[in-house]
Parts: structure tokens; sequence; C-alpha cells
């Protein structure tokens, strides 16, 4: 097994990536409760939140536009960002269908047919997965999200704040006043892709679907999307006048072999140290038990210096985030091969 951690923290200045509701006039940002020590214990607070969902959406939406742009298979139905996913039978009848999906609707396909024509067909449904309850197929997605969250040890530096507008109109009668909550912080976030699990069935048992070159190329585009995703702030809504001003200030990533490993999250600032001694400690562990494992560990820090923990051994530092996935990409290319 190769698997892929990643941990960042990113500031963000007036984001409204997650709106719920409106009551009244008032557009609400999203909120959720984290848990936070203090010295008298543990206490709840509600902040603003991006959810697990949003972030996946975005991150399958620019799996799909780079897939197209490689040459690699993507569902119909994915192209246009909607991850449908194969959930019924009636979308394999759509107008749109293509010979392959309307082959999947006859009588006496089984589930695990079902799965690899579906993997071999759409790359997003590869990494992201999918359910057809029909045949009972679930495939469980090879990337994992979570909810992008403040901080915990930065909730002095974060605000939610509703920003007053006017909708124009000629008519001063007709103007219209509302609000729209924004939100401000040091962010953090994880993600996790199974890249062992790419270009295989898992649904009834583990065949490979496709050659070695596409699955490498499959891997490379699941990589890179994520790049494109968090590097480039492409995820989340209301950014057409929204758009935060945003900096991914520290993240560490790491790829490990053959046993899983995720890194620490960014809620405190020691998560980069904290993921190079949990990443000892799990070697050593299977080292005993005869486990032959690799963890490699990288690490960027931007404004987080002086502020964010550096190890002083156990992970290799990079200038710049994009580095990481380039590096995730290289030890991708030497494991898959």
């Amino acid at each position: 097994m190769v698997y892929l951690s990643l941990s960042f923290r990113v500031k963000l200045d007036v984001e409204a990536l997650n709106m719920v509701e409106s009551i009244g006039n008032v557009t609400r940002h999203r909120r959720a409760p984290i848990v936070v020590k203090t010295s008298e214990g543990y206490l709840v607070r509600y902040v603003q939140v991006v959810s697990g969902e949003s972030l996946a959406h975005a991150y399958q939406a620019n799996l799909a536009d780079l897939a197209v742009k490689l040459g690699l298979p993507v569902c119909p139905l994915c192209r246009r960002h909607e991850f449908l996913k194969h959930s019924d039978e009636s979308l394999l009848k759509r107008d749109d269908a293509e010979p392959w999906e309307k082959d999947l609707a006859k009588k006496g396909i089984d589930a695990h047919t079902f799965e690899s024509t579906v993997v071999k067909n759409c790359v997003v449904e590869d990494v992201g997965g999918f359910l057809y309850p029909q045949l009972t197929v679930k495939r469980t997605s090879k990337f994992q999200v979570s909810y992008l969250v403040p901080a915990s040890e930065e909730l002095e530096a974060v605000a939610l704040e509703a920003q007053f507008h006017v909708r124009y109109a000629e008519e001063k009668e007709q103007q219209q006043i509302y609000w729209v909550e924004t939100g401000s912080g040091v962010y953090t976030a994880l993600f996790n892709l199974d890249i062992d699990g790419i270009g295989y069935t898992s649904s009834v048992k583990k065949e490979k679907v496709v050659d070695d070159e596409e699955r490498l190329k499959r891997i490379k585009a699941a990589i890179q999307a994520a790049q494109l995703t968090f590097s480039n702030m492409l995820m989340g809504a209301k950014r057409t006048r929204f758009h935060p001003l945003w900096e991914i200030t520290s993240a560490v990533l790491a790829l490990s072999h053959p046993v899983a490993f995720a890194v620490s999250a960014g809620h405190r600032r020691n998560y980069i140290v904290s993921t190079v001694e949990r990443a000892r400690k799990q070697l050593d562990s299977l080292k005993k038990l005869g486990v032959g494992e690799d963890i490699t560990i990288y690490y960027y820090i931007g404004n987080d210096r002086g502020v964010v923990e550096e190890p002083a051994s156990g992970a290799t530092r990079v200038e710049l985030f994009e580095e990481l996935f380039s590096k995730a990409i290289e030890y991708v290319e030497e494991r898959v091969k």
C-alpha cells in the first residue's frame, strides 16, 4: 500500500466559502462545534467552517477537469460536475448515456462487472467511489477529506462578522439591503489518498482494471488535483464576490508504504513535529513485528515561520507548498514501477 496524507494551515481573510441558509436578508455561514483545551479543561466553541462535502466536490471537479485534459476517461455526468455516480438504474438510461453505461442496465450484470466497468470508464468514480444499491456495489472513496476549520490554538485570531450590502436599483424603494456573514482566521484541514486502491476494484474482489501506464497516469492526476484544489483555493462557494484573501502558511505531507500513516492535524503549533515523532514510533513498532515500513515526510513553512515548530530531523523541508505534491509524484513513480 502507498498512502498519502496531508495536513495544512491556511490564513483566510473575508471568506464566505460555505453558506447554509438565509434568514430574512442575512446569509449565514456554516458553523460547527470544536473542542478547545483551556487552563481549566475543555470547552466547546462554535466556529465558522467549510464542510468536507464542499471540499470533496471541489476536489472531484478539479480531478474531472484535469483528467479530461490528460485524455483520461471521465463519464458524462462527472464531466459536468454532477457527481451522481451511477447511483440509480435510471442514470444508466439517460438520453446522453454512453454505450457502456446502457450496457450496465442489461440483465445478468454482476456486481464485480458493474464496478470494474465504471472504474475503467471514469477516473472520478475510480478515485471518489460510488454506490449502486441495486447490485449492492459499494466502492469506498479512495480519498478522505476533513472539514476546513479554524486551528484550535489560533482561536484568538478568528472572527465571524456580517457584512452590509445594498442591491442597487434605479428606484430607491426597490433597493434591497442584505448581509453576508464572512469569516477570517487561520484554518486547517486533512486530506488522505489511498494510492494503492486506484485502478483496482474493491467491492467484491481486488482486481486491476487498467494497465500500469494508465494507472500511474490516474495516480498522478489524483495527486495533482489535490494541489490544484488547495494551492489555488479552487474550492468553496460564493467566490465571485467573496473570494478570500488566502495564504498557505504551513503544511506537512507523508507518504507511507506498505502500512498507512496519517499526519497530525494542524490544530496545534507542533503538528509537524508531532507527525515526525508519531512516524518514528510507528516505524519502531512495525519493525518489532517484522514489517519493513517506509514513511517519508516533507513539510513546508511559510508565514508560520517562528510560530509552528520545525523538526530537527526525520523530515525534509521544501521551499514551496506546491513542491510537496511534486515530491509525492516522484515517490509514487518509484513505488508503482
